[in-house]
């Protein structure tokens, strides 16, 4: 495997786990390891590590495929669709769903990289 393929698999795979121990850790969802109860706060602590990790590999793959307006629009909306998802709907299996495709949104912009749009060979559109 190449290098910059390599960053990007692993970018997307420390992203999907950042994701989901933030979800367990908002949704104070329980977890135990044989005997022992893992309290949430180490969810946290994990979301800070693997989102790290996820933004580094993205960053050092240097392959950004969006433009800077679409990036705002991105982490805006996606924020907004995450407390909509999450409080608008209570938390739902469809809010649930609706958060995680605000997630996808507001980490794509930050990132600036989209693998959906890479696969399709989209390259970023700026306005002049």
């Amino acid at each position: 495997m190449k290098s910059k393929s390599y960053e990007l698999v692993s970018g997307t795979v420390f992203g999907v786990i950042a994701t989901f121990q933030a979800i367990r850790a908002v949704l104070q969802v329980p977890a135990q390891v044989g005997a022992q109860v893992v309290p949430v706060w180490i969810s946290w602590v994990a979301v800070v590590v693997a989102g790290s990790l996820c933004i580094w590999a993205f960053r050092t793959a240097r392959q950004g495929n969006i433009g800077s307006r679409e990036r705002v629009v991105r982490v805006v909306g996606g924020a907004l669709i995450v407390v909509c998802g999450l409080f608008g709907l209570s938390a739902t299996p469809l809010g649930l769903a609706i958060a995680g495709v605000g997630v996808v949104s507001l980490f794509t912009g930050l990132v600036r990289y989209c693998p959906a749009c890479a696969l399709a060979g989209r390259k970023p559109i700026e306005i002049h």
